[in-house]
C-alpha cells in the first residue's frame, strides 16, 4: 500500500496517536476460476485514515502481488 500525506500543519497525528495512520480492511467477495490455473477475484476495501484535522491521504495504490509457481 502505498499513500501521499498532505496537510499543512506539523501535527499529523490524530487523538492519542503517535503517528499519522491509514488501515486497509480487504474483504473477497467472490473468486471465479478458470482453466489452466487463472482466477478472478472480486474484492471490497474499505479504508479508515487516522489523521489530525486538515491532513489527509491521497493518491492510495494497492498491489497484491501472488508467487509466480513457476518460478519456486
Amino acid at each position: 500500500m502505498q499513500a501521499e500525506l498532505v496537510a499543512s500543519e506539523a501535527d499529523l497525528a490524530a487523538g492519542p496517536l503517535e503517528y499519522p495512520m491509514l488501515s486497509l480492511t480487504s474483504e473477497i467477495q467472490e473468486v471465479r476460476h478458470h482453466p489452466g490455473g487463472r482466477c478472478d477475484i472480486d474484492y471490497k476495501d474499505e479504508y479508515r485514515f487516522h489523521v489530525a484535522a486538515g491532513a489527509s491521504f491521497e493518491n492510495i495504490q494497492v498491489e497484491i502481488v501472488a508467487p509466480d509457481p513457476g518460478n519456486q
